[in-house]
């Protein structure tokens, strides 16, 4: 999955990508929803987020 987007460090372990994939989810989301939509939507539902 490195696509240069997330940091090197979120593939360190499973603990690390978790916490990189959440910082994006709540900094970048638009572009975090473009470029990994189906890992955007897992978080969304893991977190039980709902926008608006």
């Amino acid at each position: 999955m490195a696509s240069g987007y997330l940091r090197d460090y979120a593939y360190t372990n499973q603990f690390e990508f978790l916490a990189v994939v959440l910082e994006h989810f709540f900094e970048t989301p638009t572009e975090f929803k473009q470029r990994f939509p189906e890992l955007y939507g897992m978080v969304k539902r893991m977190i039980n987020f709902r926008e608006g």
